[in-house]
C-alpha cells in the first residue's frame, strides 16, 4: 500500500465537502439520453461519473451524452443515440447494479469513463480492480459478439477546479495507478480497448464545464470505437449537422400510473406543492434532504427536493427506501455506518448520509410506491425525529401523488389549478 493511501478518511471528507459544495453548479435534469435520426442510429451506451456527468451544463443533449450523439452524426447521415447510465455519485463498485436491468444486447458499443471519485477517495487498487473487471465482464457478457468496449483512464484530477489543491495532487497520483490497472484489464480482452480520455478544453466563462469542452472529449471516445459495429455510423456525409433531442423520460410502463407525470413535472421544476412541503420538512427536522423517493421498476426516482444534491434516479437496492417500500412501514437509520443492513453500502458510503428517516407512501389503490424520506449526513437520536409529525408531511405528499393520477396525460385541470402542465411525451423506449 502507497504511504499516501493513509489519508484516505481525510480524502474521503474531502470528496464529501466538494460534492456538498458543487450542488449549485448547473447539471443535467434532462432524461440521460440523446438521439438523433431514425431508428438505423447506431447505439452507443456511456457508462460513467466525472467527465459523464455534465457539470456546467443543463442539459445531456450540451454534456458528453449530446456531443458524442452531435460528433457521430455528423460524420453520418442516419445519426445516433446515446444513452448515459451513472451519476457523479456512482463510484466503481456501484456500477454494475447502477445497470440494473439494461438491455446491453441492444447497443453497437460502449464506452466506460468513471473512477474521478475513486481516484479522490483513494479507493484500494485490489478494490478497484476487482469491481473493474466485474463491470467490464457484466458489458462482455450481455452485449452482442464484435461490440467493442472503450474504456478510458481517469482525466487529471486537478484539471477538476475543485480538485486543484494539493490534496488534488494525491488524488491525481492514485488516478494514475487506477488507470494503470484499468489499462492492464483491457488488455486481458480482444474487444476491451483502453484509452486516454485526456485534460478537458476549459472554457474560461464555464469552468466546471461547456458545450465545447464535452464535444473535445466526444472525439476521443469515437476514436476509441471505431472497429466496432458503431464505425458504420462513420461513414456518410461528413457535413450533416442534425438537431439534437434528449429522449422522452423513460419509466417503468408497469409502475404506478402517475409515475411519468411526476417525473415530467420534476423535470420541468413544477412540483411546487411538494417542493414546498419537502422543504417545510428540512426546516422542520434540520436535516440537508428531504425528498420524494418513488419506485420506478428497479430503480428509484427522487422528485420534489427543490435542489441539485440528489441524483434523478439511483438502483433501488443502493437505497434505504427499498426497505421502506417491501416492508411498508416506517424506517429510522440514525447511524447507517453502524447498522449491519446498510453499512457495507457503495452508495450510501459515498454520500456521507449517516441518518435515514421514510415513511411508505400509497396510491390511491393502497399500492406502495415510494417512500417520504429524510437524509442528513451527521447520525441524529430517534428520539430527536418525530414519527408522526414526519407522517403528516408525508400524507400531505402523498395527497398530492394520488392527485397527480387524475393528470395522467396532462389535463387542462392542472393548468387551472395552478401546478402546472407538461406536454404527455411517450414513456422512453
Amino acid at each position: 500500500m502507497a504511504r499516501y493511501e493513509a489519508l484516505r478518511p481525510l480524502m474521503k471528507l474531502f470528496y464529501a465537502y466538494q460534492l456538498s459544495k458543487g450542488s449549485d453548479v448547473p447539471r443535467p435534469r434532462t432524461p440521460p439520453s440523446v438521439a438523433i435520426g431514425d431508428e438505423s442510429a447506431a447505439r452507443v451506451l456511456l457508462v460513467g461519473n466525472g467527465p459523464c456527468h455534465g457539470w456546467g451544463v443543463a442539459s445531456h443533449t450540451l454534456a458528453l451524452a449530446g456531443g458524442l450523439a452531435g460528433e457521430l452524426a455528423r460524420r453520418n447521415s442516419r445519426g445516433a443515440r446515446v444513452d448515459y447510465v451513472g451519476d457523479e455519485i456512482m463510484n466503481i463498485a456501484a456500477a454494475v447494479p447502477w445497470l440494473g436491468a439494461t438491455d446491453l444486447s441492444t447497443y453497437d458499443s460502449v464506452a466506460v469513463v468513471v473512477g474521478m471519485n475513486d481516484a479522490v477517495r483513494l479507493t484500494r487498487l485490489p478494490r478497484w480492480e476487482r469491481d473493474l473487471l466485474a463491470l467490464v465482464e457484466h458489458l462482455r457478457s450481455g452485449t452482442r459478439p464484435g461490440v467493442r468496449i472503450a474504456l478510458a483512464g481517469i482525466q487529471p484530477v486537478r484539471s477538476v477546479p475543485a480538485y486543484d489543491s494539493p490534496l488534488g495532487s494525491i488524488a491525481e497520483t492514485h488516478a494514475r495507478r487506477l488507470s494503470g490497472s484499468a489499462r492492464a484489464i483491457a488488455e486481458r480482452f480482444d474487444d476491451v480497448d483502453f484509452f486516454e480520455l485526456g485534460a478537458p478544453v476549459i472554457d474560461a466563462a464555464r469552468r466546471y464545464g461547456s458545450p465545447l469542452m464535452y464535444r473535445r472529449w466526444a472525439g476521443s471516445v469515437i476514436a476509441a470505437l471505431e472497429g466496432g459495429p458503431v464505425s458504420r455510423v462513420l461513414e456518410g456525409d461528413p457535413e450533416i449537422d442534425p438537431a439534437l433531442h434528449s429522449v422522452a423520460i423513460d419509466v417503468d410502463p408497469n409502475g404506478w400510473r402517475g409515475l411519468l407525470r411526476a417525473a415530467e413535472l420534476e423535470e420541468a421544476r413544477r412540483l411546487t406543492e411538494i417542493e414546498r412541503i419537502t422543504a417545510e420538512a428540512r426546516e422542520r427536522f434540520g436535516v440537508r434532504i428531504a425528498s420524494v423517493s418513488l419506485a420506478d421498476g428497479d430503480r428509484i426516482r427522487y422528485v420534489g427536493h427543490g435542489g441539485r444534491e440528489m441524483p434523478l434516479t439511483v438502483p433501488l437496492e443502493l437505497t434505504h427506501c427499498a426497505t421502506v417500500i417491501d416492508a411498508s412501514e416506517p424506517l429510522v437509520v440514525p447511524k447507517t455506518s453502524r447498522d449491519d443492513r446498510f453499512n457495507a453500502n457503495p452508495l450510501i458510503d459515498l454520500t456521507h448520509m449517516e441518518f435515514y428517516a421514510g415513511i411508505p407512501l400509497l396510491s390511491s389503490s393502497g399500492e406502495t410506491i415510494g417512500s417520504f424520506c429524510l437524509m442528513h449526513p451527521l447520525s441524529k437520536n430517534p428520539s430527536a425525529t418525530d414519527v408522526a409529525d414526519l407522517r403528516s408531511f408525508a400524507a400531505r405528499a402523498q395527497a398530492e401523488l394520488q392527485r397527480l393520477e387524475t393528470e395522467v396525460g396532462g389535463s387542462d385541470d392542472a393548468a387551472e389549478d395552478g401546478s402546472g402542465s407538461v406536454p404527455q411525451r411517450a414513456a422512453g423506449h
